[in-house]
């Protein structure tokens, strides 16, 4: 575990630094500083886990530098089943950190995000069974962005997925248990952009 924090905080640093040197950048190439945007995730086919945290998240893109950007995003999901009483949500929150380089109009990034999601399930057939999980991803990630006009990219991420999953499960006629998982796999998401 100890590997794992050094290596991570490593990689900060690296393109922390990486954000702040001089950009190899063409002159005429310009990065806008700020952005909003959509991230999606719409077709995962796997990840069980996962099913009910966000798929769809709003990313805030701050670029300090023409070499450095970082990227909160956060997401949410409620919903019912009328029928079996069952319900479900999760709050997401994240945060990405790049370092970046820009041919024309392409943008590539590299770097980390780190993400949380706290997912909570109930039914209340059940004497009021509920399960909450608390998970935590650390993600390397490559990415690319293709600015169609000045102020609008389109982009594409693939990663590294790290997944840490801390679930309880409380029933009212039950002691309550507690698990911890932990999983490797890999992601891919889609990336629409409006700078201003």
């Amino acid at each position: 575990m100890k590997t794992i924090r050094f290596v991570l905080l490593a990689t900060i640093l690296q393109l922390m630094n990486a954000g702040f040197t001089k950009c190899q950048t063409p002159n005429n190439s310009t990065i806008p500083a700020f952005g909003l945007g959509l991230h999606v995730e719409q077709f995962k086919l796997s990840d069980n886990d996962l099913n009910n945290s966000p798929a769809n998240k709003i990313i805030f893109t701050i670029n300090p530098t023409k070499s450095f950007r970082l990227e909160p995003e956060f997401g949410f999901r409620f919903g019912k089943n009328q029928t079996d009483n069952l319900k479900n949500g999760s709050i997401y929150l994240g945060v990405g950190a790049f370092g970046m380089f820009q041919r024309s109009k392409l943008n590539i990034y590299y770097g980390l995000r780190f993400e949380y999601a706290f997912i909570q399930s109930s039914n209340s057939s059940y004497s009021t069974a509920s399960e909450t999980t608390d998970r935590y991803l650390v993600v390397p990630a490559i990415g690319c962005e293709y600015y169609v006009g000045e102020n609008f990219s389109l982009g594409g991420e693939i990663g590294l997925k790290y997944a840490s999953l801390k679930s309880t499960d409380d029933l009212a006629l039950a002691s309550s248990s507690t698990t911890k998982n932990y999983y490797f796999t890999t992601d891919t998401g889609l990336f629409i952009r409006f700078y201003f």
